[in-house]
């Protein structure tokens, strides 16, 4: 069964880990890139987790790496409201289907 990995900093990955998620790779600001390179070329990763301002701070070709992935599929995760045109994209991407489309 594919893993789901969370990848972030310390706080980040800690609330994951409070909720049974065993699979986190904690990450400081210098190698966070190398970190998420291995994570999206993990062939046991499915599903990958990171904050938004994480992968923000990635270089755009990792950026683009992570936002187009299909294996693994990955979620960004952020405090603020998601607006509902991200959660149609994440979840086409994740099951493969467009829920909204009629």
């Amino acid at each position: 069964m594919p893993a789901i990995v969370v990848l972030g900093k310390k706080e980040f990955v800690l609330g994951f880990e409070l909720a049974g998620i065993k699979d986190t790779i904690t990450a400081t600001e210098e190698d966070l890139k190398q970190k998420a390179e291995q994570a999206l070329g993990d062939k046991t990763t499915g599903i990958l987790v990171m904050h938004k301002n994480d992968v923000s701070s990635l270089p755009l070709r990792i950026q683009e790496k992570f936002d187009n992935s299909v294996t693994p599929v990955t979620v960004s995760v952020t405090e603020d409201k998601m607006p509902d045109e991200g959660l149609r994209k994440q979840i086409q991407k994740a099951i493969g289907v467009d829920v909204w489309n009629k």
